[in-house]
């Protein structure tokens, strides 16, 4: 592939991430908030809005502006790099560039997370009730992920650090060697404390239906088990890129990545099976 050609690639690929994190990705989470305030109001479900739904407004459009703004920094990289004179003036191979502006993309998520959390604890705050409902049943890791996907993320481990094992025999000035190990093993550890949290951590919302938190709680466990697999598998591909002098392919590699872990921590609980009957008002004995 000749190098307009690449740059091409790697253009499509990179516009391909700006619009599937910046805008196509953030339509759908809006329109599910919108759907929830339309469907389930404050009149007929208070125990859902412990703020005011000006305050409601106001976040979502906090939200759509953080992503509407990284999603014109995104064109307009995009778009100049494409016409610009010479061949462009984006430097694709540094992949500091990608990393950043990924950070870019994410900061209207974060904002998001957090006002979650401000949004949880205002629950618990506002709740009226002196007695609580707890799920005492054991949560156990087998009852969210499968076994066969626990070890293909064990198998994925392995050949990873067979992998670093066998190229750090060579002299490759841009290899990192065993910290590869460190960084990965470090990595999965960090996923095991999020799967163990989400299988030990208590309840954010007082009112959610132990069907729906069972719910909520497989798709963390699963997501960080694809996680480490996509992750680890990753930066195999990146070191076996460079091993094989194809290291001109890791800027389309990167991107690649970034959008398919945008797809998985993008995946939503589907409101269809949510049960909102519990963000209703406590009826008024007659």
């Amino acid at each position: 592939m000749t190098d307009a050609w690449l740059r091409t690639v790697i253009q499509l690929v990179f516009l391909s991430q700006v619009l599937l994190i910046s805008y196509v990705l953030p339509r759908q989470v809006l329109a599910r908030m919108r759907r929830i305030v339309s469907s389930y109001p404050p009149a007929t479900h208070p125990r859902l809005y412990p703020v005011s739904l000006d305050r409601v407004a106001a976040a979502q459009r906090t939200y759509d502006r953080l992503n509407r703004a990284a999603l014109a920094v995104g064109l307009g990289v995009a778009v100049t790099d494409r016409l610009w004179p010479n061949g462009g003036w984006v430097d694709w191979d540094n992949e500091l560039l990608l990393i950043g502006f990924l950070l870019l993309q994410l900061a209207p998520l974060l904002v998001a997370r957090r006002a979650g959390f401000a949004y949880f604890n205002l629950q618990r705050r506002t709740d009226p009730r002196t007695t609580r409902s707890a799920d005492l049943r054991p949560r156990r890791l087998l009852d969210h992920v499968s076994p066969a996907l626990l070890v293909l993320a064990g198998f994925v481990y392995a050949a990873f650090v067979l992998q670093v094992l066998l190229v750090g025999r060579h002299d490759y000035p841009w290899f990192g060697g065993n910290l590869n190990i460190v960084f990965m093993t470090g990595m999965n550890l960090f996923l095991a404390g999020v799967v163990l949290f989400a299988l030990r951590g208590k309840r954010k919302d007082p009112y959610q239906d132990p069907a729906d938190r069972e719910r909520l709680m497989g798709i963390a466990v699963r997501n960080a088990v694809w996680t480490s697999i996509i992750a680890t598998g990753f930066v195999a591909l990146q070191i076996g890129l460079g091993a094989l002098d194809l290291a001109s392919l890791k800027p389309i590699a990167l991107s690649l990545y970034f959008q398919v872990l945008a797809l998985l921590s993008f995946r939503g609980f589907d409101i269809e099976q949510v049960n909102f009957e519990v963000y209703r008002e406590d009826p008024v004995p007659a």
